[in-house]
């Protein structure tokens, strides 16, 4: 989780304060959702954090980007956003979230809609760039939320573009406060505070009204045009040879803003935009410099779209519209060099413990040997933190020939097929991964720690083939892979000794060994109480109470059930 997403954006010191508008967000204290829509640049997160800061209203915010479309991410965020107000908030949640084989989403929102219910405060939950997700479980999680939110909590969104949610239905109801262009738009008087007040520029009243025209109050544009009036001895000429509507504004302006830039500044810019957040470590690693600190002090501080991503000015990111046309210019000048940068973005990044990052920077060019080599290191810690939807999301990306070069992911993307009821697909992965393990195994010296290492990972496949075999029909199959997985795992890892012991229960129950099943779900049940996970334990229990219930003891069964 990258904890600068949780951080409401700092104002900048020329920004121009909107009570007009801070009003009408007041009267969404009372509603369910506030809806800020409008295209790139209009300052929507400026108004909602400035709103936020002036008003002391207390906030839980999460800035969302385009990698953000799992919805244990999304869920997780939501949690920790409000555990900046309340600490202790959603622990149990949180536990359910990150286990192997997680509850529904919406079951979860529900515990956390409950334990809202039990906090006193009113705080509002923001959600910056709500329009870069598409996930549709997560579109279904935000409509559950809004249905159902106590009242003490109000959504805001911040979105590009309309979200595929009842937002009229919200409307019909009196439950929706909105914010559109033409709310945000800069008045003349907005353009005189920031050109005259702030910037100390001297418009006319002629060239304020004329700027107001021509760029519509568009607030990206209005900041180009200031940009590039530095310097210049004729600013009226200047403003009245803009033409075209906003996205030719913003393409002329682009080109003055960056021609004016020095040399050294504009590569910054186009070489740092493969770049979703920036450092000062980050930027000198793949630009080969040591001044990357400066350049970003620098940008900030002459309002080059940079954006502080925390309050110590760490990490940084581009404002998304300005990322967008850098990395177009990227491509035009540097096309040659952009392969190398996404290679040197993801040693940083590995060499750094962020994984998850360095994949997507192998990902984007299609570096799939470096992208399964950083899956297999991570594969079981995502698998254990419930992110299924992202190991799938890999999966299904990647050759498959290449997938069953390692075991580790093989096993991991092969469970969640199984979970997914995809069993044929699973089994080719699954089936390569045993192979290739028994394979080394026999190479191995038996002393050697990798040989055991290998062992385990023997073990846990197996676990999974148990998994998979346990109906009547490969019932003894099932057996076998449980005598295998037993063999090679030990009560060291309680988890998947609890697992082993599961797959025995499950496997005894469909031959009708009952009083066997009986045995081995008490195992199960006594190692998955040590490993702590609450997923496990929940699905231990409700088989217990299926084997009891088989057995006639029905009272038995009944406080399984409720110890679930």
């Amino acid at each position: 989780m990258l904890l600068t997403k949780l951080h409401i954006p700092p104002a900048s010191q020329n920004i121009v304060h909107r009570p007009q508008l801070y009003e009408k967000l007041d009267t969404g204290l009372s509603r369910k959702l506030i809806l800020i829509s409008a295209p790139a640049g209009f300052g929507k997160t400026t108004v909602v954090s400035d709103w936020i800061n002036l008003q002391k209203i207390p906030a839980a915010w999460i800035s969302l980007d385009k990698g953000d479309n799992d919805p244990v991410e999304f869920l997780n965020y939501i949690i920790s956003g409000i555990q900046g107000i309340h600490k202790s908030f959603g622990a149990s949640a949180l536990g359910l979230l990150n286990s192997p084989n997680r509850p529904s989403g919406k079951s979860i929102a529900g515990l956390l809609i409950n334990e809202i219910l039990r906090l006193t405060q009113n705080f509002v939950l923001v959600f910056d760039d709500f329009h870069l997700v598409e996930n549709s479980e997560i579109l279904e999680l935000t409509a559950y939320l809004l249905e159902h939110m106590p009242a003490n909590v109000h959504i805001v969104m911040l979105t590009r573009s309309d979200p595929a949610l009842s937002v009229s239905r919200l409307r019909s109801q009196q439950q929706l406060v909105e914010l559109r262009s033409s709310d945000l738009s800069f008045s003349a008087n907005d353009i005189s505070i920031l050109f005259n007040k702030k910037l100390k520029l001297g418009l006319s009243i002629e060239d304020i009204y004329s700027l107001e025209i021509k760029t519509e109050g568009w607030i990206a544009g209005l900041q180009l045009s200031a940009m590039s009036m530095q310097g210049r001895d004729d600013i009226s000429g200047f403003i009245q040879d803009l033409k075209g509507d906003n996205r030719y504004i913003m393409d002329y302006l682009m080109e003055e803003v960056l021609k004016i830039q020095p040399d050294n500044i504009k590569e910054f810019l186009l070489r740092t935009s493969i770049l979703e957040q920036l450092s000062a470590p980050l930027c000198n690693a793949i630009l080969t410099r040591n001044d990357s600190q400066l350049n970003l002090e620098f940008l900030e501080r002459n309002n080059m779209f940079v954006i502080p991503m925390d309050n110590e000015r760490h990490w940084y990111r581009y404002h998304h519209l300005f990322a967008d046309l850098l990395k177009q210019r990227l491509q035009i000048q540097y096309k040659e060099v952009v392969p190398v940068l996404h290679n040197k973005a993801c040693a940083w990044f590995e060499l750094n413990n962020m994984n998850e990052l360095a994949i997507e920077h192998a990902l984007e060019i299609k570096n799939y040997e470096k992208c399964i080599q950083l899956l297999g290191k991570v594969a079981e810690d995502m698998w254990q933190n419930g992110l299924h939807a992202a190991i799938m999301k890999y999966g299904d990306l990647l050759p498959d020939e290449l997938i069953k070069t390692n075991p580790e992911f093989c096993l991991y993307y092969s469970w969640i097929l199984i979970s997914a009821g995809q069993i044929q697909k699973a089994v080719p992965f699954l089936a390569s991964a045993e192979l290739k393990i028994k394979h080394l195994i026999q190479e191995s010296d038996l002393a050697d720690d990798n040989t055991q290492y290998l062992k385990k990972l023997l073990g846990k496949i197996s676990v999974a083939f148990a998994y998979l075999n346990s109906h009547k029909e490969h019932s003894a199959k099932a057996f076998d892979y449980c005598k295998t997985a037993m063999e090679n795992l030990s009560e060291d890892n309680p988890l998947w000794f609890s697992w082993a012991w599961f797959s025995y229960g499950v496997s005894y129950f469909t031959v009708g060994e009952l009083n066997e099943g009986s045995k081995a779900f008490n195992k199960a049940l006594e190692y998955g109480k040590k490993s702590g996970n609450i997923y496990l334990i929940s699905a231990i229990v409700i088989r217990m109470a299926e084997n009891e219930q088989q057995l006639g003891h029905y009272r038995s069964a009944y406080k399984n059930v409720l110890t679930c």
